[in-house]
């Protein structure tokens, strides 16, 4: 793509129990993230996002990690939206109901992750 784009991009993501609609300029980051202790241990999650202009591509990274009564572990997981597939696929909230209709991101999964660590000293 020989032309950077110059609009802003807006569209909806699913956080914290809520649709939160995003607005990021170009080669804007927005980062955010949630967690605290939980009856368990504890339990954190982190989103990131980013509008490459040049590239006219949208980045998102979410991790997440904690510990729980089976131990330590943690997640990632990467994607990417070409700028125009924004607002191309139903959001749901948690109980993956339709309830309200949001349009958000139609990401392609780039990189996923998981760790156990109390399975992996157990040599799983």
């Amino acid at each position: 793509m020989s032309e950077a784009y110059t609009r802003n991009v807006r569209f909806w993501v699913y956080h914290n129990g809520s649709f939160v609609k995003l607005t990021l300029r170009p080669e804007q980051t927005i980062e955010f993230g949630t967690g605290g202790e939980t009856e368990e241990g504890f339990s954190c999650s982190s989103e990131s996002y980013h509008y490459d202009a040049r590239r006219g591509v949208i980045t998102c990274d979410c991790d997440s990690w904690g510990r729980d009564c089976d131990g330590r572990h943690s997640s990632h997981w990467g994607g990417s939206c070409v700028v125009g597939d924004e607002q191309r696929h139903e959001l749901h909230d948690d109980t993956d109901t339709p309830v309200h209709r949001y349009w958000g991101p139609r990401w392609r999964e780039e990189s996923r992750d998981q760790r156990d660590m109390t399975a992996e000293a157990m040599g799983y």
